[in-house]
């Protein structure tokens, strides 16, 4: 089984591995800690019942408005108003992603969403949301 995996690894671009790796670092970081004991829900702000992975390595992150509430949306289901990161806000987000991975324990990562929860708020005002 190993064998296979490590051909079906080696018949891939580098760049589909490198997107691959990058996206789960952080898809994964936010599964886990959404999925983990304790979570109180929505702490990393996201729409629906789960959380669906999101394409940070392609730099195009789709956040959704709706019920006064913004999050990440890579599945409109509810036809909020959406719209997809500009470049400062990307970097911004990215910083801030890396905050709350890069934290020590549970409680440095519970400020770090504290942060990124408020400033992801804050996006209700800005943009072009359709």
């Amino acid at each position: 089984m190993h064998t296979e995996f490590r051909k079906e690894l080696a018949d891939h671009e580098r760049k589909t591995l490198e997107a691959l790796v990058f996206n789960e670092r952080y898809n994964g970081f936010i599964r886990a800690w959404c999925d983990s004991e304790g979570h109180t829900d929505k702490e990393i702000p996201y729409m629906g019942w789960f959380w669906r992975d999101v394409d940070f390595y392609g730099r195009s992150v789709t956040i959704g408005h709706g019920d006064g509430f913004v999050g990440f949306m890579e599945s409109n289901k509810w036809g909020y108003p959406q719209r997809n990161l500009n470049e400062g806000e990307y970097e911004e987000l990215m910083s801030r992603l890396d905050e709350c991975r890069t934290a020590k324990d549970a409680s440095e990562i519970r400020e770090a969403t504290g942060r990124l929860d408020n400033w992801m708020q804050g996006l209700d005002r800005v943009g072009d949301w359709s």
